[in-house]
């Protein structure tokens, strides 16, 4: 039996070598080591519809057999619930042995536990409704969290189109932003990465966001927000426009 590594958010091509190989995914915690029960593993064959899904709880592994008439690959995404997953190729070929594939995954701490900065219309500056909190977090995550672990952090940015921002110039002004509020309380230009994604809804998560309008698991999308109040309205729309801090790597 082979044993190989896959690191978070790796992408990486493990070439072995069968027809029907059992391959077993164990999922431990990147920092501390510790075993993490209840993930799910998606599989997808390359140049085939083929594709199947399975889930584990109270433990840390699972199995399943993999069959090939040729050399193929397939691709192979293990996750948890609210956090981030680990993406790699699996490359098999005839006469492969059963292999066991250790995930290392980073889930010390939850991602709400990291600071999330939300906008006004128009706005390049975070909300300051809620920014005292999110600068503490912000402190704590620059000046502990970072240094102690030696994480590498990506800032998520969103577009929203209610501003009609053809060149995503302001979304990218919040971005760097950010970036830089970080960078002057102590982080590592070289830790931190920015990224900007296209507009995609927020989904009111967790007990500190719902009230009696949003309520857990609601989609803020445009038709939802066309139900609310004005001035509720205006406070779900921030979510659009948010940034997130999310883990990368470990150095």
């Amino acid at each position: 039996m082979r044993i190989v590594i896959a690191v978070l958010l790796s992408c990486i091509s493990l070439a072995l070598s069968a027809n029907n190989v059992k391959v077993t995914i164990v999922t431990v915690d990147s920092l501390t080591g510790e075993n993490l029960d209840n993930h799910r593993v998606d599989v997808s064959y390359y140049f085939s519809d083929k594709a199947f899904y399975l889930s584990v709880k109270d433990s840390n592994i699972s199995t399943f057999t993999l069959d090939f008439e040729e050399k193929q690959s397939c691709g192979i995404y293990v996750s948890r619930h609210h956090y981030i997953g680990s993406e790699f190729e699996l490359t098999l070929a005839p006469d492969c042995t059963d292999t066991t594939i250790i995930v290392k995954l980073l889930y010390s701490f939850h991602p709400r536990q990291l600071p999330r900065f939300l906008f006004n219309k128009y706005q390049s500056e975070p909300d300051t409704t809620n920014l005292k909190e999110e600068l503490e977090c912000l402190d704590y995550l620059v000046n502990r969290t970072l240094k102690e672990n030696q994480l590498i952090m990506q800032l998520i940015g969103y577009f929203s189109p209610d501003e009609n921002d053809t060149n995503n110039v302001l979304a990218m002004k919040r971005l760097h932003y950010i970036r830089d509020l970080a960078i002057s309380m102590g982080a590592d230009s070289n830790d931190l990465k920015i990224k900007l994604l296209e507009y995609k809804p927020y989904q009111i998560s967790y007990e500190e966001e719902m009230t009696d309008f949003l309520k857990f698991r609601d989609i803020l999308d445009e038709a939802y927000l066309n139900k609310l109040p004005p001035h509720i309205r205006t406070e779900a729309e921030k979510y659009n426009r948010r940034i997130e801090f999310m883990v990368l790597s470990v150095k």
